[in-house]
């Protein structure tokens, strides 16, 4: 389990490489998960961004 804020952003171009997002196969808790209630995204750009590692 991340202990992070995670993002659901479906349409965010970086979802698959994002660590935030459970689109790049992040699997977040489902009993203690904190969530983004909007995407932190603007445009192109995320101040959240965390790069997956392999």
């Amino acid at each position: 389990m991340p202990d992070i804020t995670m993002c659901d952003d479906k349409t965010c171009p970086l979802a698959p490489k994002c660590y935030r997002n459970p689109a790049s196969g992040t699997q977040p808790n489902e009993y203690r998960q904190s969530w983004f209630v909007e995407s932190p995204r603007t445009e192109e750009r995320c101040d959240h961004f965390s790069e997956r590692q392999p």
